[in-house]
């Protein structure tokens, strides 16, 4: 009879145990899906920032005839560039130095 309550004790421990283990693991998985979203933005405002000082250096869309000058790329259309290229070098790096045992 007292191993039947110690079973039962220790049951409910183990539900209750798997209960909280169940909800951290959900919280876990919002905050990486979290900072996975956020990468992006981070190199969305680094590029805003960055292209804000220096588009005078950087500017690719300029075509120099000497006698003149011509903008062919708008400064949103060179940031956007940007920003798709450091988005997918970052990726490409992310996915590169992932431990080869999550895939």
């Amino acid at each position: 009879m007292v191993a039947n309550k110690i079973d039962k004790a220790e049951v409910n421990r183990i539900i209750l145990e798997n209960e909280y283990l169940k909800k951290r693991m959900k919280l876990l998985e919002k905050n990486v899906n979290e900072v996975e979203n956020k990468w992006s933005e981070n190199i969305d405002s680094f590029v805003d920032q960055w292209y804000a000082e220096n588009n005078e250096k950087i500017d690719i869309g300029i075509l120099d005839f000497k006698l003149f000058k011509i903008d062919i790329f708008p400064d949103y259309l060179e940031k956007y560039i940007y920003k798709k290229i450091i988005k997918i070098m970052f990726s490409f790096l992310k996915h590169s130095l992932r431990p080869k045992e999550l895939d």
